[in-house]
């Protein structure tokens, strides 16, 4: 899901200010529900990507490999700037915001480019 990380954020900080607590069960499955989703959308990317650069003309024996570092090397980025920059820079419900519209406008840029 696009917005994923603004709407577990906020989800999470509703049922924190109830008066009568969430169960924990309850937050438990949400939060399986938001990671499995996300989890499965991110490992869905990896295959749509190898079969939109099946026609570049690089050899097929090298394209899953170049693209799954290209995979890491982003994750990697990705793990470094929301601790470091996001986060301190645009606070936590910021962030989720920031990286939900960041989310949504790639998204729209894919639908229109298929």
């Amino acid at each position: 899901m696009v917005l994923d990380p603004l709407l577990l954020l906020l989800l999470f900080k509703g049922l924190h200010g109830t008066a009568a607590a969430a169960p924990e069960m309850l937050v438990t499955l949400l939060f399986s529900l938001f990671a499995g989703t996300a989890g499965s959308l991110g490992g869905a990317h990896f295959a749509l990507a190898v079969l939109v650069c099946q026609d570049w003309t690089l050899r097929r024996d090298l394209l899953g490999g170049r693209l799954y570092a290209l995979d890491i090397a982003g994750a990697m980025v990705g793990a470094l700037a929301a601790p470091l920059l996001v986060i301190p820079v645009l606070g936590l419900i910021g962030g989720a915001a920031a990286l939900s519209c960041v989310g949504l406008v790639v998204w729209l840029v894919l639908l229109e480019s298929l």
